[in-house]
């Protein structure tokens, strides 16, 4: 895949509606407001889309972000309307002006999936950059991606790993696992075995497939953790069981050279794991 291909892989849609809060209602908005945006979203979590467009298009014509930033997920979607991108870049831009971060985000995204208007790596950028100033975890660990490929940026390891540490220490899974990575291969940062064990494991904590293959391989290996046969076969069963298709046969290879005790053991450990 390339590097474009796999920016998009990275960023599939992952839209999420603004609920309501009750500490954040009133500062913004009146009372019947925060009532209105309240009935919305109750008609939202029935399936009565339509029922929430009819309460959420007046506040967001009268300014209100949340209802902005859910007509335009409304609409990416076709929720209680016809699915229309530009409608959405439409909404998503009126919340982001407004400082709303998930809305710079999905506009972000838009410019690099060509979803409502053309591909626009440089557009991109200027509304992660924004996102991410405000810590949004998802636009840093993008931003970084973009760094690191070149994408609407010049090509900067060095801010790439800076903006996946960002989003890797609020515990970003997929962050973490590439964080793994760029300390093993020494990209961006300096080379540390050791760093990158400890990243892939914090990603294989969470439940992240190719991270639990990783630090499968480094257990079994002693590469920056201390070898430990028991556990290399454990994290590559857990692997294998969330579907990547390289720890199947690492696993068996992992069987074949312990006992039966041992592979029992790792069965048992695996079988009684939960993601963190």
């Amino acid at each position: 895949m390339n590097m474009q291909g796999n920016i998009r892989t990275m960023l599939k849609r992952r839209l999420a509606i603004a609920v309501v809060v009750a500490a954040t209602l009133g500062a913004s908005t009146g009372i019947g407001q925060a009532a209105d945006f309240s009935a919305g979203w109750q008609a939202y979590q029935r399936g009565d889309f339509g029922g929430a467009m009819a309460e959420w298009k007046p506040l967001a014509e009268s300014g209100d972000v949340r209802a902005q930033f859910n007509l335009g997920v409304m609409y990416d979607e076709g929720r209680g309307v016809a699915a229309d991108p530009t409608m959405a870049i439409s909404w998503w831009k009126k919340a982001a002006q407004q400082g709303d971060a998930m809305a710079q985000h999905n506009i972000a995204q838009a410019y690099i999936t060509a979803r409502g208007v053309d591909r626009n790596y440089d557009e991109a950028v200027l509304w992660l950059e924004k996102a991410a100033g405000q810590k949004l975890v998802r636009s840093q660990y993008t931003l970084g991606k973009m760094f690191g490929y070149g994408l609407g940026v010049e090509k900067d390891l060095a801010r790439s790993f800076k903006w996946i540490l960002a989003a890797g220490e609020f515990g970003f899974d997929k962050a973490q696992y590439n964080l793994g990575k760029m300390y093993r291969d020494g990209r961006g940062t300096a080379k540390n075995l050791k760093e990158a064990a400890r990243w892939f494991m914090a990603a294989a904590s969470q439940g992240y497939a190719q991270a639990q293959h990783h630090i499968g391989v480094r257990l079994a290996r002693g590469e920056g953790i201390e070898k430990n046969a028991v556990e290399a076969l454990k994290w590559m069963i857990l692997s294998d069981r969330a579907g990547y298709r390289k720890a199947a046969s690492k696993a068996e290879n992992m069987r074949a050279s312990l006992s039966a005790d041992q592979a029992e053991e790792a069965k048992r450990l695996a079988d009684s794991w939960r993601a963190k």
